[in-house]
């Protein structure tokens, strides 16, 4: 498991070694973020009130570390410090359907277009996909959850599986896979790729959510408001 927030305790260690030899460790090893954490220290949902969110600070001079929140920012930042804004939101790339070829349930991830349209997308299935099928995408405001699991994968599983209107249809072409599984699709609809994600995709929910499908507030909560 490795959160994207937060510093890890062996990584606080490291820095106190390597400090004695004026170097800094080397960030980029994945391994320095790898530690344990109990499943219920982990947040469910954002907190209500962002700027009561948990922020780490790590003073490179002396190496020591306190554990502040972000409304403490201000306070923290002197004269000529760099303030980077994080300006990135999350994209509802989470795609569900059905393969026109077989009727089976088919679920995508968007992941960007290339400089021709094409859709770079993980798949996945029952079975094996083959170059030149057609999945018929149900558009997300069609797919209600609801609060037993088993009644929010049947509804889920009806909402795939029904013909949907014509014109509230996202046909995506699977053309070739790359080694890494990685699907080009073709978009039989025109417009901009983040538009069309707009209407028929929603948000990919990391897996230590518990809810099969996001909700509407999901779409603003889980948008980052701090670096």
């Amino acid at each position: 498991m490795r959160p994207q927030t937060g510093l890890p305790h062996d990584a606080k260690a490291h820095v106190c070694v390597q400090k004695a030899d004026s170097q800094m460790p080397d960030w980029d090893r994945l391994d320095l973020y790898d530690y344990n954490l109990p499943e219920e220290l982990i947040a469910k949902e954002p907190l209500a009130d962002r700027d009561a969110s948990r922020l780490l600070v790590l003073d490179r001079s002396s190496g020591s570390i306190q554990h502040r929140t972000f409304r403490d920012l201000p306070g923290l930042l002197r004269p000529g410090d760099c303030l980077v804004l994080n300006d990135s939101r999350v994209v509802p790339a989470r795609l569900l359907g059905r393969r026109l070829a077989t009727g089976g349930a088919w679920e995508g991830l968007y992941l960007e277009s290339t400089p021709d349209g094409l859709w770079k997308l993980i798949c996945q299935t029952r079975g094996k996909l083959q170059p030149g099928e057609r999945i018929a995408v149900v558009p997300a405001h069609s797919i209600r959850p609801r609060q037993d699991a088993l009644e929010r994968q049947s509804s889920e599983a009806r909402a795939i599986h029904e013909e949907p209107d014509r014109d509230a249809q996202l046909i995506l072409t699977l053309l070739e896979v790359n080694a890494d599984g990685i699907w080009l699709a073709r978009c039989e609809q025109p417009g901009d790729a983040l538009d069309l994600l707009q209407q028929f995709g929603t948000v990919p929910l990391p897996p230590y959510i518990r809810r099969k499908l996001a909700t509407a507030t999901d779409w603003d909560r889980y948008q980052t408001e701090f670096a």
